[in-house]
């Protein structure tokens, strides 16, 4: 679809969801510090994340945010939870973007997680026809909010402390706001540099499978067959063992060809 529709970054509404800390400690680069030649390196402890967070669920296209959420606290993306979100990101696109709500011309991206790829969500998805454009699994260097929205988002918050749900939300708002549209854009330009960086277009087939099981021999002791191979199975050798895993020696039949 990316190749073929030349228009198709004007059509993505694209989203995920991250978890935004009440503190997260500094990267390297940041936590960084100038020393004079000979001093000692500074000793850190280690730090972590703190437990207070919450989830942020948001979509964008190449111009802004069109709809994000605020999970409330203790509840994670479940099916029932992404199809509510579902439901209020339909009423933002008819509210900020009325050409793409009345021409029903949109794409969906999001990742293929449980939630995404749930019945009860697919189901709603299809029932209003709404295009999708598929993510291949493990791939976030291709996703947008993976190698744009969150990590600016987070790079603001780094280092900083946020005593209660309420002023991670306000200052996670806050930093959201503050990445200009042209940064939308040349994200969405990104996104098609990647898409195609490789010399090669990846196609698959899909074939239907068959139930089956397989048991070695040297498993199979007290084991009872209903059938008989017909190909020999056996290395030279080798056959001693399967007579071993026979109950009774009644039970034992030998074919042979004769020729």
């Amino acid at each position: 679809m990316t190749r073929t529709d030349p228009e198709w970054k004007e059509k993505i509404i694209t989203g995920d969801e991250t978890w935004v800390y009440g503190y997260d400690p500094e990267t390297k680069p940041q936590s960084a510090e100038w020393r004079g030649k000979g001093e000692p390196r500074p000793k850190k402890s280690r730090i972590l994340k703190s437990r207070s967070k919450v989830l942020l669920d948001a979509f964008l296209d190449n111009r802004e945010i069109v709809h994000h959420e605020y999970l409330p606290a203790g509840q994670t993306v479940i099916k029932e939870m992404y199809l509510g979100i579902h439901r209020r990101l339909r009423e933002a696109i008819r509210k900020k973007r009325p050409e793409k709500w009345t021409n029903g011309d949109w794409i969906l991206h999001h990742d293929n997680v449980h939630p995404h790829t749930a019945h009860l969500v697919t189901s709603f998805l299809a029932k209003y026809e709404t295009q999708i454009l598929p993510q291949p699994p493990y791939s976030p260097e291709i996703a947008t909010n993976d190698f744009f929205l969150f990590p600016k988002l987070k790079a603001v918050l780094k280092g900083r402390h946020f005593e209660t749900r309420d002023d991670i939300i306000e200052k996670s708002l806050l930093a959201l706001k503050s990445i200009p549209k042209e940064a939308y854009k040349n994200c969405f330009d990104n996104w098609e540099k990647r898409l195609y960086q490789h010399p090669f277009i990846l196609k698959r087939h899909q074939f239907s499978l068959k139930l089956a099981f397989a048991m070695t021999i040297n498993k199979a002791r007290g084991q009872t067959f209903e059938f008989l191979l017909q190909e020999p199975v056996f290395t030279h050798g080798h056959l001693y063992v399967a007579f071993s895993r026979v109950r009774t020696l009644a039970s034992i039949h030998i074919k042979l060809n004769l020729v």
